[in-house]
């Protein structure tokens, strides 16, 4: 499809209305009929089986109007759909692989639901984040998770301190911003999605880690699945294929050796390396001539992630990456985290990431927020489960054809064997009765 728009080719104009009549008249009946039927559109070129052998190429274009079929894959037929017609209204179609998928927003741009991975901020702040996920907390409910130092000011983060690195509702100290949180940000003319209701923040030790977060209260936009926001590559959207469905989160330990991934705000979708043989404390810069009330975030056994394409502009996360999740690159389709972002290391491609266990296990869950019980999620999951259960029945009904077709050779064996028996019997005795042959033969 490419190639027709590189090379130029077009539709013939005598061509075009009996094309677009076929595709309006079929297009709704065809799509609802074939699952796996994704695509129906028209093209210049059709593509035919090369008989050639010496030839490498599969396929070759041939000028000729037709109507075009994408579907997920060529050659298989979905068990309860009949092949797709070799003609509508007489014009012939072709059949390509791919798929229509929709392109979802920039994370810097307003969402109609949450997506983890999208631009946060609160009311009069100019400081940005980026969401990282949600969690069932016992007691406010369904809220979402973020780095505490993209809310709070410095009186916020000293009550919390003295609070034990716990700051509750009852303990906000008088006269601060209001607690909203905004997406995007409000100077983005963001909506409001919630309240702040809880911060942590713990120094940490050299036997456990400190982490910085901030809990909100979603009250607007609630999140429906466990998608990622779009990114722009190459001036083109595209969706990330990540999903963080279950809300698994594992330890360090299993993150050893592997790529990891994560999304954020400002850097989007990057893969890194984590440096786990030693680990790294951290303190805040005291930049005061950029931000003179800024308190210095001191964590301890935080762990490094470097990039591993160099062509991420060296870098895994950057500024206003802050709070996004970061998870083992292993199964796309139902992510395990192992940490969050906390900032890095000015000057170098290097990220330093909070590990998620400490954190979930002082905001009193196990895990984050689940959505497999969501009406989408159950109906992605019957789909994969009819999907699994016709492969068993194709299976089933594989053997029991074989099993059918090796006990009619064995009957037309026996029936042969005792055919030469009868033979051989009659050349030497009193030919047998037609009532004995009828017998023998049903036997």
């Amino acid at each position: 499809m490419d190639t027709v728009q590189e090379e130029g080719h077009g539709i013939s104009h005598e061509c075009q209305r009996p094309i677009a009549v076929a595709i309006g008249k079929w297009a709704k009946p065809l799509l609802k009929a074939h699952k796996y039927l994704s695509v129906i559109t028209a093209s210049p070129l059709k593509s035919r089986r090369n008989n050639d052998k010496e030839i490498l190429q599969s396929f070759v274009r041939e000028p000729e109007c037709c109507i075009v079929f994408c579907v997920h894959a060529k050659d298989f037929i979905y068990i309860k759909d009949d092949p797709l017609p070799a003609k509508l209204n007489g014009i012939s179609t072709d059949v390509m692989e791919g798929a229509f998928v929709t392109f979802g927003r920039l994370a810097h741009e307003s969402h109609d639901t949450l997506p983890m991975g999208c631009e946060l901020g609160r009311e009069e702040s100019t400081d940005i984040g980026t969401l990282g996920g949600f969690i069932d907390h016992p007691e406010y409910g369904l809220c979402g998770i973020t780095s505490g130092h993209i809310c709070l000011d410095h009186a916020e983060y000293d009550a919390c301190v003295k609070n034990n690195g716990r700051l509750m509702l009852t303990q906000w100290p008088e006269g601060s911003r209001g607690r909203r949180m905004f997406q995007p940000a409000k100077l983005r003319n963001g909506v409001e999605v919630g309240q702040l209701v809880e911060v942590l923040y713990q120094v940490g030790s050299h036997l456990e880690s400190g982490f910085d977060v901030a809990l909100f209260q979603i009250e607007n936009k609630y999140p429906e699945d466990g998608n990622f926001p779009a990114e722009k590559i190459n001036d083109k959207l595209r969706d990330v294929g990540y999903t963080f469905k279950g809300g698994n989160v594992c330890g360090l330990t299993r993150a050893a050796g592997k790529p990891l991934w994560k999304f954020g705000r400002t850097s989007g979708s990057t893969t890194g390396k984590a440096n786990l043989k030693t680990p790294t404390a951290v303190k805040e810069a005291p930049f005061y001539w950029k931000t003179p009330d800024k308190y210095q975030i001191t964590l301890m056994n935080q762990f490094e992630v470097s990039p591993i394409d160099i062509g991420q502009n060296k870098m895994f996360a950057n500024h206003g990456d802050s709070g996004a999740l970061v998870f083992i690159d292993e199964d796309k389709d139902d992510l395990k985290c192992v940490g969050m972002v906390a900032g890095g290391v000015g000057g170098t491609s290097i990220a330093i990431i909070s590990p998620i266990s400490p954190i979930l296990k002082h905001c009193n869950v196990t895990k984050f927020h689940s959505f497999y019980n969501t009406p989408r999620q159950n109906s992605e999951a019957m789909q994969s489960l009819e999907k699994r259960l016709e492969q068993r029945m194709d299976t089933m009904y594989s053997r029991l054809d074989q099993r059918i077709d090796d006990n009619f050779r064995r009957l037309f064996t026996m029936l042969e064997q005792q055919s030469n028996k009868v033979s051989n019997t009659s050349n030497h005795e009193e030919r047998p009765s037609t009532r004995e042959m009828d017998t023998s033969s049903k036997e």
